[in-house]
């Protein structure tokens, strides 16, 4: 055999996130999210690390306000480029520095927004490595937390008269499947 390409290898823990305020996560609200994987190959400077998070938005995404469509930051205590935003909802990085073999990847991803249909079994989050020591075309991520989402809500009322009691009648769809016995509650004011 005259040439043998390369082919890479991780090991990941799963995708953990955080609300931005330290509250619930829910469905389109801004998060932090902590990934952390071990690559069983030697990592090299120029070597890009993308992550694939449809559905995700980056910063403007969640607040319209925002002074860029960057994300707010990538903390790890690796040397990384820039971050940069796929239109196909991926985030780009490129390594600053050498990773050894069996070497842990920490990264801390800020001013994402959850997809606003939710987090499901369904959703495919995955991370691909693109180094000379071997690609790793696509290593699915697993979820520490599943977040729901309605597809979308309608109340209607058989009666607008001002003091009448009136038929109300509510319509829900979900993005992900519901099971027998969960609860669904109705907070009307």
């Amino acid at each position: 055999v005259a040439s043998v390409q390369p082919v890479g290898a991780i090991f990941a823990q799963p995708l953990r996130f955080a609300a931005g305020d330290g509250g619930n996560l829910s469905a389109g609200v801004p998060v932090s999210a902590s990934l952390s994987f071990v690559p069983y190959m030697a990592l090299a400077a120029g070597d890009r690390l993308t992550l694939d998070l449809p559905g995700f938005l980056n910063n403007r995404g969640c607040n319209a306000s925002a002074d860029d469509d960057a994300l707010a930051a990538v903390q790890s205590p690796l040397r990384l480029g820039p971050p940069q935003w796929t239109p196909g909802g991926s985030l780009v990085t490129t390594l600053n520095q050498t990773v050894p073999a069996a070497g842990r990847v920490d990264l801390v991803l800020s001013g994402l927004c959850l997809p606003a249909t939710g987090l499901s079994p369904r959703t495919l989050l995955a991370v691909s490595v693109t180094s000379a020591s071997g690609n790793v075309d696509s290593f699915p991520l697993a979820l520490t937390q599943l977040v729901g989402a309605l597809r979308s809500s309608s109340m209607a009322y058989d009666s607008v008269a001002f003091g009448a009691v009136v038929r109300v009648s509510v319509a829900l769809s979900f993005w992900m499947d519901l099971a027998q016995a969960e609860r669904i509650t109705l907070r009307l004011p």
